[in-house]
């Protein structure tokens, strides 16, 4: 009887344990990918790129 009681205190800590666990990792924080994105160098480059793709398709009519 004492080995079950413990099994299912264990089983309950692990639990609430893993839930709070799962609910601090989403509320860490919040990233804004344009921002992100436009802030790093390859962001612009590929901005440039596709301006420039853009630029061959206006030509092409």
């Amino acid at each position: 009887m004492c080995k079950n009681f413990t099994f299912v205190i264990l089983l309950l800590c692990i639990t609430m344990l893993t839930s709070f666990t799962s609910f601090v990792q989403a509320r860490i924080a919040c990233v804004n990918m344009q921002q992100l994105v436009s802030s790093m160098p390859e962001g612009q480059k590929a901005y440039d790129s596709l301006q420039h793709y853009q630029q061959g398709f206006i030509n092409i009519k």
